[in-house]
């Protein structure tokens, strides 16, 4: 009996440890000239090298069935859930509005190829919901859904004191509503692009989805998007999709300077909604921010973009969710205006009073549980000065991430380097 305590205490303990150390590999499934498909630890894996059409072509050629069910069965459904033909009607026509970078109509162009050779019957590749085949302006749509489709999400990153050694650990829920088809094009994608001067990102996205909004670069740069309710633009046209803006930052955002970098490249780009942004360092910068959010619409205040870092009494630690604290107000909402940040806010500050640290995944899962609700549909926490994940993938409708199996995974375990 002794025995067996023994063998169940040291079994809790190593469910506990932060990441897991064991051997295994990536199991690639298929193959696309140097992309491939697979699983690690059951969770699907997507890893597109080359140029951008090289990559489009990779990724439509290997998630082709899932990518033409996302679109049927959730983008153009979610449209047109409360009138029918809204999305022919009213959201195709809306891709004019947006400003499209070349390179990204060549990746699109590229997965619609993809999609093709890997479907050569037209008729799977229809959409039976607007009875044609999936084209260029749909592929638009789907990297625009964010913009015309609002989200809700919530975040936390700490540090020092907090944590073990004084990494910095950062918490992460995705809040969209689900559908089956939605779930089952989510994965973890890689991006490893062909120009050297941009840099190869790793997040979790959904398959035909060639943005960002949860996601790190190699050098270990974290972004997470959420919404916020934005200020007044006067403009009606000529936006950039939030989500590729958001990949253009990170593509070029170094470790100690993050924040500036991001910032930077934002408030080069007029976004349609507003927005809140969490960047993560992956080291301390020069003026020794850690991390800070980014509180971004198409307004000309401030170019775009007010930037936000620790606030009073907040030692060592940010947490984020969908109102401004800084832009736009006077004076910062009380937090009870969203329960979801002061649930978070109060778990940390509890944390510090007590002078506990933020060990393992468990803890910080605890700590982002005040912010999940059911239509959660990934939950992560990342150690970026260690390129390191843990994931969580919701796997059935109206059930929170937070509550399904968590994966780790270190960089090298997707991507041999």
């Amino acid at each position: 009996r002794r025995m067996k305590r023994r063998a169940l205490t040291l079994l809790v303990a190593f469910a506990a440890l932060p990441l897991l150390c064991v051997a295994q590999k990536l199991e690639v499934t298929a193959r696309y000239g140097q992309s491939y498909r697979g699983t690690f630890k059951g969770v699907p894996v997507l890893v597109l090298k080359g140029s951008h059409e090289a990559r489009g072509e990779a990724h439509g050629y290997l998630c082709a069935k899932e990518i033409v069910a996302l679109h049927d069965g959730y983008v153009v459904a979610m449209a047109d859930r409360r009138r029918h033909g809204t999305y022919e009607k009213a959201i195709r026509p809306r891709m004019k509005t947006f400003k499209w970078e070349t390179r990204y109509e060549r990746e699109l162009r590229g997965l619609l190829v993809g999609i093709k050779k890997a479907l050569p019957r037209r008729k799977d590749r229809i959409l039976s919901l607007v009875g044609r085949e999936i084209d260029l302006v749909d592929a638009q749509v789907g990297n625009t859904f964010g913009d015309w489709s609002r989200m809700g999400c919530s975040s936390f990153v700490t540090w020092g004191s907090l944590t073990v050694n004084g990494d910095t650990v950062a918490g992460r829920n995705f809040d969209y509503p689900s559908t089956g088809p939605l779930l089952a094009g989510q994965c973890i994608m890689v991006h490893i692009p062909s120009e050297k001067k941009l840099k190869p990102i790793m997040g979790v996205a959904f398959m035909g989805f060639i943005g960002v909004v949860t996601a790190m670069n190699g050098d270990g740069v974290f972004v997470a998007m959420h919404d916020a309710p934005g200020l007044p633009t006067r403009r009606s046209a000529g936006f950039v999709p939030r989500c590729l803006a958001l990949r253009d930052a990170l593509e070029t955002a170094n470790g100690a300077t993050a924040i500036d970098d991001v910032r930077k490249a934002l408030r080069e780009c007029l976004v349609a909604v507003g927005n809140n942004i969490l960047v993560v360092s992956s080291k301390h910068s020069r003026t020794g921010s850690v991390a800070g959010v980014l509180e971004w619409d198409g307004n000309a205040r401030e170019n775009g973009v007010t930037k936000r870092g620790v606030e009073t009494g907040d030692k060592e630690f940010i947490v984020c969710s969908n109102h401004y604290r800084k832009r736009g107000r006077v004076k910062p909402p009380d937090v009870r205006e969203c329960t979801r940040y002061s649930g978070i806010k109060r778990m940390l500050t509890t944390l510090r009073d007590k002078k506990r640290r933020l060990e393992t995944t468990v803890d910080a899962r605890r700590a982002l549980a005040p912010g999940a609700v059911e239509m959660t549909v990934h939950s992560v926490v990342v150690w970026p000065g260690h390129r390191k994940w843990a994931v969580a993938l919701s796997a059935r409708p109206r059930q929170s991430a937070l509550k399904e199996r968590w994966t780790q995974f270190a960089w090298k375990d997707v991507v041999p380097e």
